[in-house]
């Protein structure tokens, strides 16, 4: 443990805003179905099949994004600072092309939810 205790602060400051992100995402979730829910049993069966629409884009885009991380963490340990602007520009360049990518999946896929057995109630 005493080996650990140098490297807890820097991790948690790390950490921290991940954290608040993923608290970010449950909590717009819970508000949507406490919301939605006083509406009737359709709409807030609704915002489950959309929050589990979301949740898996937004896990597959996590996902993605998390494969830099080994990279970053190997060039940072040689102290290459040219290695790691190429990496940042490389992620954000990748991960705004996932964005868009996952939005465009996001939006193709109403006619999908048929496979679940739901269908449109307008």
């Amino acid at each position: 443990m005493e080996n650990l205790r140098p490297h807890l602060r820097p991790t948690l400051l790390l950490a921290f805003p991940v954290m608040l992100s993923q608290l970010g995402h449950v909590l717009v979730n819970f508000v949507d179905s406490v919301v939605v829910g006083h509406i009737g049993k359709v709409p807030l069966a609704a915002v489950g099949v959309g929050v589990s629409t979301t949740s898996v884009l937004l896990v597959l885009g996590v996902g993605l994004s998390m494969g830099t991380v080994p990279l970053v963490a190997a060039a940072d340990g040689r102290r290459d600072v040219p290695e790691l602007g190429r990496l940042l520009v490389a992620s954000v360049w990748m991960s705004a092309l996932a964005g868009l990518v996952l939005a465009g999946v996001g939006q193709r896929y109403p006619p999908f939810c048929t496979c679940w057995g739901s269908r449109p109630r307008w």
